[in-house]
């Protein structure tokens, strides 16, 4: 739990104003008089608030920002811009998410033997496996050439090389760009503002992956939003939803 000097006065009054809640509202929530929170909101030197009584209020602040008083208010206000920034209405999705994302962090991390899809080299270099090209702006071959090609390190088994054909990820990844990827096998989606392979079967195309508000009763709609695809360059076509089709893998780098 915060300390008193954690939540100040300032802070909860700019609560309480964003929220709508007055100061008679506060009081009855924490048993006192107007009086007594006028004095602890005053400016200036403030009346100290009792330890106990700025837990409540801490409590109901973290209620306000995420309907669920299980975290310091400081915890709760960066919960809260991340899952805004992520395009997270529900606490209960954000948490899921966050676990899984994490728990498969920390298994690759403990991985004590790593498989790599690198071959050394005899002068000492490292060569990996490209996988033919992949389009940025229509639709590439499913069918794959494999070469290999030099790189600069190593990189673990999941990991192979593409080269872009087309200017529709601009200026981040230019035409006849050379890329490293590394397959994509969780189950769901991956984080917003990746750069994904799609396959919709016939094909594969570089987009960013990203949410756009529902429409209607549309499938895969979670939090009123739905996943889909878009161009980075504004030449090209913006939004493509994503329509039965699977993300091969997500973008490590451009080589």
């Amino acid at each position: 739990m915060p300390n008193e000097s954690e939540i100040s006065a300032s802070e909860i009054s700019k609560w309480l104003d964003s929220a709508g809640h007055s100061r008679e509202w506060l009081a009855d929530q924490t048993g006192t008089h107007p009086g007594t929170v006028a004095g602890w909101l005053a400016p200036g030197k403030p009346r100290p608030i009792p330890i106990p009584t700025l837990k409540l209020i801490e409590r109901l602040m973290c209620d306000d920002l995420l309907g669920a008083p299980n975290y310091s208010y400081a915890e709760a206000a960066v919960i809260r811009r991340a899952m805004v920034q992520e395009g997270y209405s529900s606490l209960q999705d954000f948490v899921r998410d966050a676990v899984v994302a994490n728990a498969q962090r920390i298994m690759d991390a403990r991985e004590k033997i790593v498989e790599l899809s690198t071959t050394s080299t005899a002068a000492g270099g490292f060569t990996i496996m490209r996988r033919g090209s992949i389009a940025a702006g229509g639709r590439s071959s499913a069918d794959v050439e494999e070469t290999e090609i030099p790189v600069s390190k190593a990189y673990k088994a999941d990991h192979y090389a593409l080269r872009v054909s087309g200017r529709s990820m601009e200026p981040t990844i230019p035409d006849g760009s050379t890329i490293i990827v590394k397959a994509f096998k969780d189950q769901g989606f991956p984080r917003k503002g990746s750069i994904v392979v799609y396959n919709d079967g016939l094909g594969t195309t570089l987009k960013m992956f990203d949410y756009a508000p529902a429409q209607g009763d549309e499938e895969h709609a979670r939090n009123g939003k739905i996943p889909v695809l878009r161009s980075i360059n504004p030449e090209f076509p913006d939004v493509e939803p994503l329509e039965g089709g699977r993300i091969d893998a997500v973008l490590v780098e451009v080589v």
